[in-house]
């Protein structure tokens, strides 16, 4: 075979190689977060001061690094994928599974199934203004249900707080609505199953509605489950929104809560509100709340206020205070805290 003859076959190799090849769309995110804290925990308690962290803050924060896959495939019709991997910024523990999900969107519905925050969580952290660092109103905060509760020992997990909100749960499937453009405008509706049993839970569903536009939203969520080490622990209801105007948002939520709650009893309520204010680089931002139990000397109240300097748009650092003051002293609280927080 001559120079010429392989030459051809070599030039018709590249060009069958350059023909048009249609590929999925991946879109790569996440978010990484320092924070150092000082905290004094009951009465009698020294301050103790730390860098030690779960995903950017001492309990949860906002660490991942995210995969999002968009392939269309048919008229109206794309197949997605998200792989939502946490990680610790001051200590050796890596790239977690928060989320990994599949599914079809037709239209403004989708389908999707895998491991994945509640609709539950979803739709009350945008609330919070100091959500996934020391200062936020969920967990030990008392502001929120969530994950974490403490006794006279110290803190312990609640295994029904990924319901609420914290983490992701397992062999959730669910059918979903939206009106506007983007995923959450408009009018956003969602119905979770619990597939499998899931931490002593043998069957749940989560469903929430909001309604959002520039200005202002309202959400209605709840769960109803089985919860079997405690046939008590049946259903969480919360109904929440904010309003904004100018560089202010305000925001209020009330929760009657079976799962997650802070002193790991049923039949609880929260009250909880924040304000905050953006002027240029500067946000001022603060919430009160009210956490009402069943159990006598339970009941307790917290706040939180601070400060966030935006660098840019995905560039903040700020520094607050968050206090929790508890009928039970034990479960008193005092966080100062700063950081630095960086989305990409």
């Amino acid at each position: 075979m001559g120079k010429n003859t392989m030459l051809r076959f070599a030039v018709a190799g590249l060009l069958a190689c350059s023909a048009p090849v249609t590929m999925a769309e991946l879109i790569i995110t996440g978010n990484i977060q320092a924070e150092i804290h000082t905290t004094k925990t009951g009465t009698n308690s020294d301050w103790v001061t730390g860098t030690h962290d779960v995903f950017g803050a001492p309990v949860g924060g906002p660490n991942n690094l995210t995969f999002t896959i968009q392939d269309k495939i048919g008229d109206n019709m794309v197949a997605f994928a998200r792989l939502s991997l946490p990680f610790s910024t001051m200590h050796d523990r890596g790239l977690t599974n928060r989320e990994s999900a599949v599914g079809i969107k037709v239209n403004h519905t989708h389908l999707r199934g895998g491991r994945m925050p509640t609709t539950y969580k979803k739709t009350g952290l945008y609330l919070d203004p100091w959500v996934s660092t020391s200062l936020e109103g969920r967990i030990l905060g008392g502001g929120m249900t969530g994950g974490v509760y403490r006794t006279a020992e110290g803190r312990k997990q609640n295994p029904t707080g990924d319901l609420t909100h914290s983490g992701g749960v397992n062999d959730l499937v669910e059918l979903g609505y939206d009106s506007g453009k983007r995923a959450g405008d408009g009018i956003n509706i969602r119905v979770q199953a619990l597939m499998d049993p899931y931490k002593g839970t043998d069957r749940a569903w989560i469903a929430s509605a909001r309604y959002k536009t520039k200005t202002w939203s309202v959400v209605l969520t709840g769960i109803d489950a089985d919860y079997k080490p405690d046939p008590e622990k049946t259903s969480n209801i919360k109904l929440g929104g904010n309003y904004r105007i100018g560089g202010l948002n305000l925001t209020a939520q009330y929760e009657h809560a079976d799962f997650g709650t802070y002193d790991n009893s049923a039949d609880a309520q929260y009250l909880y509100t924040s304000a905050a204010y953006r002027t240029g680089n500067i946000t001022y931002a603060g919430w009160i709340a009210k956490f009402l139990s069943k159990v006598d000397n339970e009941d307790a109240l917290s706040y939180a206020l601070g400060v966030q300097y935006h660098f840019s748009n995905k560039t903040k650092a700020y520094i607050g205070y968050r206090h929790t003051n508890s009928q039970n002293d034990v479960r008193d609280q005092q966080i100062i805290a700063s950081g630095i927080s960086k989305r990409f």
